[in-house]
């Protein structure tokens, strides 16, 4: 081939190829450095990562997936830690058994989370006050331990503030959290908590210790239930719940299982 045919062969392709770059359809890039999100009939879209099919950065990813705010920014656990159980008592503090549970605890080196009902704690703060001491997390359980879904808006208001208010008159800070007295909970209960800066805890594994089925039989029903993350409900005003206590934690360390607390604050 001369050269004069192969200059000419050469300009012929180039202009070919302008040609078919301008007409392809849905081809598109942004300026700069962006990358081409290429579109058309028996493709499927290819867009560079971090980039939405407008060209535009994603947002962050807990906005990406609608993960509420709310629970991104709630630092508040209200489930045991991974290879732990938590112990949970309720109702207290009682002058009879609140202290034999904290002795047992003590002996175990455990520690665990006791929802006060208010007027027990006004009534007696020497026992709030050793809960603290010892490193026991301290939580809501209302002021008088009324079914929360049946009350009007005061007093719906005050059973979860009156508490709030004589908890941080003993010990200086109030709890984080608020567990529901029969686990009676709906959208307005929650709002009414979560609007005083109080995170809703559901009762968690119920022992059933308020049945007082025997020794035995509970410990048996604990032991068969407890697993990494569980939340465990006791009530610490019952003789059953202090004598089962030692064998429920021993129990649980032979499975392999730590323990932890909820609603630390």
């Amino acid at each position: 081939m001369s050269l004069i045919k192969y200059l000419l062969f050469c300009l012929i392709a180039g202009l070919i190829t302008l040609t078919v770059t301008a007409a392809a359809p849905g081809v598109s890039a942004a300026a700069g450095n962006d990358a081409a999100t290429i579109s058309g009939k028996g493709l499927t879209d290819i867009v560079l990562p971090n980039k939405a099919p407008t060209g535009k950065a994603l947002p962050n990813k807990a906005l990406a997936d609608n993960t509420p705010i709310e629970k991104t920014l709630s630092k508040i656990r209200t489930i045991a830690s991974p290879g732990t159980v938590a112990l949970t008592f309720d109702d207290g503090p009682s002058p009879i058994y609140t202290a034999q549970v904290l002795a047992i605890l003590d002996k175990y080196h455990v520690k665990a989370t006791f929802f006060l009902l208010g007027v027990n704690a006004k009534e007696y703060p020497d026992l709030v006050k050793k809960l603290a001491d010892d490193g026991q997390v301290i939580a809501n359980h209302s002021q008088n331990h009324h079914m929360l879904t049946k009350l009007n808006d005061a007093k719906l208001e005050s059973e979860i503030v009156t508490p709030q208010v004589i908890i941080n008159e003993i010990i200086g800070k109030k709890p984080v959290c608020l567990r529901y007295p029969y686990g009676a909970s709906n959208a307005k209960v929650q709002a009414a908590i979560r609007d005083q800066g109080i995170e809703p805890v559901s009762m968690g594994f119920n022992s059933f210790d308020y049945e007082r089925r025997g020794v035995e039989k509970m410990t048996q029903w604990v032991l068969k239930n407890a697993y990494s993350g569980q939340v465990f409900l006791f009530h610490d005003k019952f003789e059953q719940t202090v004598e089962a206590l030692p064998q429920i934690i021993e129990g649980i360390q032979k499975k392999g299982l730590g323990f932890s607390q909820i609603c630390e604050n």
